[in-house]
């Protein structure tokens, strides 16, 4: 049996935020250094509340909440091959106490299924602290990143040899899947450069961003560009209609979990808006709540499973509920039907069985469906745990 000593956790600013921190000084280089660790700390604590676990009984079957997480963060400014990259290396121990005040190892499982939301989490924050504290503005969110507005492309890709060098690898052998591309990192990956004085560095950076064209005056007019904004119901609602419409949540997919929810928010958060992770879980929380939404019964799970502090014993799998939306729902129905309806009584048959089973079991009609409000989701104390090098 392999031992998991902890887990390595990266949280990497985009590209334009990097060269700004990089290019710039002073104040403004400071505010944006906050942001960030703000941004970190802001997705671990997600990460606290929404996966932190412990692995109790024989082989580790039984999970139960876990009192925070234990980790040391260690903040960055560069790639490997020496272009600004401001990441922190978020390190967790695999330890978690659990409720009765026991220490074991952390449920794995959970911290690799939060870990993109966690991110998208830490990319939302960003932007916030960003627009309220600079008013910058950014261009549209892809896979829950968006650039700045106004840092022109030819920069970005000018700053960005380490990504050419794995694009590089992947063309050379013909491939693009993600697996592809970790394999692709991990190949072409150099030993980080000791003693690098960082005055000379970041003179460096000044210097090729002025020979491309992009220099304080530039950086200059990126500020101001935008006004931090509140978010009212009304906002909210509008999100929310988008979420459960044909083009939301469900347009690649019949169902989603919370976690699905958390992501999809953060992506589409209005312009400046001003957000935290906990306004965001309390977002998703109101969205699962709402008439908006259906909750599945969860499948029947043999093994293992996740006692809640009310003393509760759910399926590991079966705690984090699935969703959908009751337009959706609806519209299976009239499929099934319509099948039922043209090849006669014994389509019934044949139609279960090809019908995930979770979607049978209780389903009678998109009104009937079981109603769980995922504001009962387990709770965790966030502990202090910051620690990050200048």
């Amino acid at each position: 049996m392999v031992r998991v000593a902890g887990f390595d956790l990266t949280f990497s600013a985009p590209k334009s935020v990097s060269v700004v921190f990089g290019i710039t000084d002073g104040e403004l280089r400071g505010a944006v250094r906050g942001a960030h660790d703000r941004a970190v700390v802001e997705a671990v604590r997600y990460l606290e509340r929404s996966a932190a676990a412990v692995r109790r009984g024989h082989a580790g079957a039984r999970v139960e909440p876990a009192d925070g997480l234990v980790a040391a963060a260690f903040r960055h400014r560069t790639s490997r091959v020496g272009d600004p990259q401001l990441h922190t290396h978020v390190l967790v121990s695999n330890l978690g106490r659990g409720p009765e005040g026991r220490w074991s190892a952390l449920d794995g499982r959970r911290l690799y299924a939060h870990a993109r939301a966690a991110s998208f989490v830490y990319q939302a924050v960003l932007r916030s602290e960003l627009t309220r504290s600079l008013g910058l503005e950014w261009l549209r969110v892809h896979k829950g990143i968006a650039e700045l507005a106004g840092v022109p492309r030819p920069v970005l890709r000018a700053f960005s040899r380490r990504r050419a060098e794995i694009e590089a690898a992947l063309a050379e052998h013909g491939t693009s899947s993600p697996r592809a591309a970790e394999a692709a990192a991990l190949a072409t990956r150099r030993a980080k450069r000791d003693g690098v004085d960082a005055a000379e560095l970041m003179a460096g950076w000044r210097s090729r961003a002025a020979e491309l064209g992009f220099d304080r005056g530039d950086l200059a007019r990126l500020l101001g560009r935008v006004r931090a904004v509140d978010l009212d119901s009304a906002r909210w609602d509008r999100v929310f209609d988008e979420l459960a419409s044909s083009a939301g949540l469900t347009r690649r997919a019949s169902t989603f979990s919370r976690r699905d929810v958390v992501q999809a928010l953060c992506e589409r958060l209005p312009a400046g808006a001003v957000a935290d992770a906990r306004v965001i879980e309390a977002a998703a929380d109101r969205f699962l709540a709402s008439s908006r939404v259906v909750a599945l019964l969860p499948e029947r799970a043999a093994g293992d499973a996740f006692r809640r502090r009310d003393g509760r014993v759910l399926p590991v799998a079966g705690e984090q509920l699935a969703y959908s939306t009751p337009e959706l729902l609806a519209l299976e129905q009239r499929l099934i039907d319509r099948a039922i309806e043209s090849r006669g009584t014994d389509a019934v048959s044949r139609t279960r069985r090809r019908w995930p089973r979770r979607w049978w079991r209780g389903r009678r009609s998109p009104a009937s469906s079981a109603r769980w409000s995922s504001a009962s989701a387990f709770a965790v104390t966030a502990s202090p745990w910051w620690s990050a090098r200048p």
